[in-house]
């Protein structure tokens, strides 16, 4: 029953942000959204439960991704292909460093694994957002094709630095090679599993 009633707090909350974003259309739906989970948890609401991780990806975050990536443009998808994957990991595997290096020299009592794994949670582009804010601004077709591009597959890259800092902070301890083996593993295990689903 917990359950149930906060998934109807959640879901009123929602309708209430497309009801506000029509009135302050500057303001996208999802900084709106996030102001309301906001307020929510201020809330004597007395419900504890606790929802998978595996579980909360499967529910909201595959589907979305899905949804953006059945919009794509597969030509211009394909003709950046270099750019977008470069974008994807490479990038974000550059921005988890640098930005957790500056982030450590900024504020030495955060240790450098514990700044790795707040950039990774962080550092990944959001397609959802990516498309609220592009129904406002007007970005080129082809711009916008590599950014949402990047933005469906920089996944992989997030999801496993985010899980090595984690690791890192949690047992003192960091390997390389472990985390390219995660890393190629989910890659090329999600590629292989979206041609089967395709081919099937």
């Amino acid at each position: 029953m917990a359950v149930f009633e906060f998934l109807l707090i959640l879901l009123s909350a929602i309708l209430l942000s497309n009801f506000i974003n029509r009135f302050i259309p500057k303001i996208t739906t999802p900084v709106i959204q996030i102001l309301l989970g906001v307020c929510i948890s201020f809330l004597p609401l007395r419900i504890n439960f606790e929802l998978e991780t595996e579980l909360f990806f499967v529910l909201f975050v595959a589907p979305l991704i899905f949804q953006t990536s059945m919009q794509a443009d597969n030509k211009i998808f394909w003709k950046f292909r270099g750019t977008i994957l470069n974008m994807a990991f490479v990038l974000v595997i550059l921005s988890v460093v640098g930005i957790g290096y500056a982030v450590h020299l900024m504020i030495p009592a955060i240790p450098l694994a514990v700044a790795f794994t707040l950039i990774a949670a962080l550092g990944p582009t959001d397609d959802v957002a990516v498309a609220s804010v592009a129904k406002r601004v007007k970005i080129p077709k082809k711009l916008m094709a590599v950014i949402s591009g990047e933005s469906i597959i920089n996944d992989a890259s997030g999801i496993v630095s985010f899980q090595i800092a984690l690791a890192a902070v949690l047992s003192g301890s960091f390997s390389i090679t472990q985390a390219a083996g995660n890393l190629a593993f989910v890659a090329i295990g999600g590629i292989l599993t979206g041609l089967c689903i395709a081919l099937s």
